[in-house]
């Protein structure tokens, strides 16, 4: 008799999820090619999840690292966008670090702006045409003028203090509209952040009080014009004389809507560094179910191709087979003659006496 041959089953292979194709480490860009998933990388010996297809990648997907900062640096700029107007109306009432207080803000808040205003973070996407594009490269210029006159402005001012001169009125206005105009282009830019997240409601937040600002700003930008430089641009002329009025008057109205805008923007800034760090949180443990599977998954395909080797070469599994022996409390069926597997036995005949059942009466009548 021949003894069959081993068989190779490959399951081990695909069920664990050799890396086949040139695969780049998350981390440290390590090729991972020929390595299982959920062992770790040889180079810095970060875990190796399982390769997902990706079509729009998500903030999870990016380094621990870039959220952890990108979610202090939204933290650190909403904070510093509430500390202004307290800083400026804490100095109208007398208080001598009010006016400290808003300087700081203003030369910490560009700076917390710009590491918000670097490109994302895309590993999934990198080498690929998606992950290649200069992103919203127009709009991040806008925010990065804003923070730069916003510097500039600080300067100026801590200059005018030490040596004794003040910015002239109708340049600081100037310059307080163009400031203003990047706070709002830097609110779009974080909605659009937001959009990664998949936080849609904050990103709709983001937007309505960015336009809100924006709409304050021009109808302020247009009254200051028209009523201000050499006696207002549209003249005194009776037809004319009432135009400077209504702007002012408009302004006035919009001023609350306005405001009240520019401090819901550094909160729901402040807001959105919580779902950053979330999306922390939620990665870690994707990453961890992953890792988990892989290894049962691993372990399967192991069990599994050692017994039909086992099998295939007449030897013992390496592994018990699942039990088909009987539960406890269950009867053993064991044959006694052919008839337990052929033809059914007649049924018993039973010889007539005293314990006939044909003979019982149940009602206890006489006969």
């Amino acid at each position: 008799m021949t003894q069959p041959q081993a068989r190779s089953t490959g399951i081990s292979a695909d069920s664990a999820e050799l890396i086949r194709e040139p695969t780049p480490c998350v981390k440290c860009r390590y090729d991972l090619r020929g390595l299982f998933v959920g062992s770790s990388c040889p180079e810095c010996g970060t875990t190796i999840v399982r390769k997902r297809k990706v079509v729009h990648d998500k903030m999870g997907d990016a380094p621990a690292a870039y959220l952890n900062t990108l979610s202090s640096a939204l933290l650190v700029f909403g904070l510093c966008g509430l500390l202004i107007p307290f800083g400026l109306i804490s100095s109208a009432f007398g208080s001598e670090y009010g006016r400290f207080i808003a300087l700081g803000a203003l030369i910490v808040m560009p700076a917390a702006g710009m590491v918000v205003l670097r490109k994302r973070a895309r590993p999934h996407l990198q080498g690929q045409p998606e992950g290649e594009k200069r992103e919203w490269i127009e709009l991040r210029r806008a925010v990065a003028i804003g923070y730069a006159l916003q510097t500039l402005l600080v300067v100026t001012i801590i200059i005018g203090l030490v040596f004794g001169f003040a910015v002239p009125t109708w340049l600081l206005t100037m310059w307080l509209f163009v400031i203003g105009a990047g706070i709002c282009a830097s609110a779009w830019h974080i909605s659009l952040l937001a959009d990664w997240a998949r936080d849609t409601s904050r990103a709709m937040q983001l937007r309505a009080c960015s336009l809100g600002f924006g709409l304050y700003l021009i109808l302020g930008l247009l009254s200051y014009i028209a009523s201000v430089p050499l006696g207002g641009l549209f003249g005194l002329t009776p037809t004319t004389a009432g135009v400077p009025v209504l702007l002012s008057v408009l302004s006035f109205m919009f001023a609350f809507i306005g405001i009240g805008s520019l401090m819901l923007i550094f909160g729901f800034t402040m807001l959105f560094s919580g779902t950053v760090r979330w999306a922390v949180v939620n990665a870690r443990t994707e990453r961890e179910r992953d890792q988990r599977m892989a290894e049962r998954a691993k372990q399967r395909a192991k069990q599994t191709s050692s017994a039909l080797d086992s099998v295939g070469t007449g030897e013992a599994p390496l592994f018990p087979l699942p039990d088909s022996s009987p539960s406890a409390g269950e009867d053993l069926l064991i044959p006694d003659g052919p008839d337990d597997f052929g033809d059914p036995k007649p049924p018993p005949s039973f010889a007539p006496d005293e314990d006939d059942d044909s003979k019982y009466n149940p009602y206890g009548l006489e006969e």
